[in-house]
């Protein structure tokens, strides 16, 4: 990815544009770094990104972080957001990707199940069986009994459950 042309193709494929030209043949850093900035630039202008502190140096670099950063904002931005309906706020106002992901989980999930984030609600496995059973019409898993003691063993059969009704794999979760 640090010679740009991956990251390229990369937002061609989620974005079903061409970004047009790019340095195909690197001999030099700063034909990375132009690669790099075409992509960025084009996230930024094109597609109103925000990517903040994430420079086309920190890419060539193979800034770790940065990276992980400029990963999960283009997930956010290409599934999160363009998967879930436009959910208004209570106040009428358009509510962001991590509010609205926890809407649509709650629209899952029965309604005196209290769900309020993405982290610590989710240790116990509880909130991730009770989702599976959410997504799944007719799914009764019985989490409702799982004992509370034992939370590694319950959010191993969630993932289970997950993997076997969802089809999503164990090492995502």
């Amino acid at each position: 990815m640090s010679d740009g042309l991956q990251l390229i193709k990369l937002i061609e494929v989620l974005t079903e544009r061409s970004l047009g030209r790019r340095n195909k043949r690197i001999e030099h850093v700063n034909q990375r770094l132009d690669n790099v900035a075409i992509a960025l630039d084009f996230l930024q202008e094109k597609e109103g990104i925000n990517l903040t502190n994430i420079g086309p140096s920190d890419v060539v670099e193979r800034n770790p972080k940065l990276i992980l950063g400029l990963m999960w904002i283009l997930f956010r931005h290409y599934t999160i957001a363009k998967a879930l309906p436009l959910m208004p706020h209570e106040s009428g106002q358009k509510t962001n990707d991590k509010a609205r992901l926890l809407q649509w989980i709650r629209s899952k999930l029965p309604a005196s199940f209290p769900v309020s984030n993405l982290t610590s609600d989710w240790n116990d496995g509880f909130a991730l069986a009770a989702l599976v059973e959410g997504c799944v019409p007719g799914l009764k898993v019985g989490w409702k009994n799982w004992d509370p003691t034992t939370p590694l063993e319950n959010t191993k059969k969630a993932m289970e459950l997950a993997h076997e009704h969802l089809g999503i794999d164990k090492a995502s979760l």
